[in-house]
């Protein structure tokens, strides 16, 4: 169950619009808890994160609150072909100009405002990640030298570095790694991962990229590791990563959780991996398995 932070957090919502569409349209019936407080579902978060982003291109509260869950995801689809654009999208689009114009300056003082302007998952999901995509699509065009992607990655990662480390001071959580595997040396997705579990106040170790599986297993028996995320999206080296979440899996102890970012490679991974593995393509599911933790 969730509070109405975490919802709010999760949908880009301020608890307060939450709590005037509650008591004036109904969008949502959340349960109470021991002390009294709303408390939501995971049908709830997806419920309203669906009316956020719908009441985002324009369409009335009122009108979305009269709908069912399937009505509300049949007018998203319906919408996603003329959707306006949001907030979010401008924000990439700023960035892709400032990518594409090389000017990492500009570029510099983008991110760093974004990391005040959204929620977390939002700023992972909808800013951050294009954003990333268009930089890695820019120099596989020749568009941009294996030079400017590392300082415009670069700028990413000392920005989440930095965050991270003035969040870190209010962790109180579960202590999560957060590594990718050998060969792995993209690291950005894993760290925008850390990130967004720091936000959450999960105390969180960043392993660094290109983690052999013998010294990861190694380190987290040696601390208070209560979960390891991991990343399948990029490998240049001759060892199968799969193979290597694999081996994760068997040898690391049975009370720490396993996640592994698949991104786009979701299909032609997940069978093969074994139960224990939890995969996500997306920040917000992410979030939403991290507090399965207990305390």
């Amino acid at each position: 169950m969730h509070s109405v932070k975490t919802i709010s957090a999760l949908a880009g919502v301020k608890p307060e619009t939450i709590r005037s569409w509650e008591r004036r349209y109904s969008i949502l019936t959340p349960a109470r808890d021991g002390g009294g407080r709303r408390v939501y579902s995971d049908d709830d978060v997806d419920r309203l994160c669906l009316i956020a982003e719908l009441v985002r291109s324009g369409h009335a509260i009122s009108r979305l609150a009269e709908l069912g869950d399937d009505e509300l995801r049949a007018l998203k689809t319906q919408d996603a072909p003329r959707a306006a654009e949001s907030e979010e999208q401008r924000s990439a689009r700023a960035l892709l100009k400032a990518i594409e114009d090389y000017d990492p300056e500009r570029f510099r003082m983008l991110v760093g405002a974004t990391l005040t302007q959204y929620p977390p998952t939002v700023l992972a999901d909808h800013v951050l990640s294009p954003t990333l995509r268009s930089i890695g699509n820019l120099w596989e065009q020749g568009k941009i030298d294996v030079g400017q992607e590392h300082t415009l990655s670069g700028i990413v990662r000392q920005l989440m570095l930095t965050a991270i480390s003035i969040m870190q001071g209010s962790a109180n959580g579960p202590r999560i790694a957060f590594t990718t595997l050998s060969g792995e040396r993209h690291e950005l997705g894993v760290l925008i991962a850390c990130y967004v579990a720091t936000a959450e106040r999960f105390n969180c170790h960043y392993f660094g990229p290109d983690m052999p599986v013998p010294d990861l297993v190694r380190n987290i028996k040696k601390m208070d590791i209560r979960g390891l995320a991991v990343s399948l999206v990029h490998n240049t080296s001759e060892t199968d990563p799969v193979e290597e979440v694999i081996q994760l899996a068997r040898t690391l102890p049975e009370d720490v959780a396993l996640w592994a970012g698949v991104g786009a490679h979701a299909a032609s991974v997940t069978d093969r991996l074994p139960p224990r593995v939890m995969t996500f393509d997306a920040y917000a599911p992410f979030v939403r398995r991290l507090r399965t933790l207990e305390p």
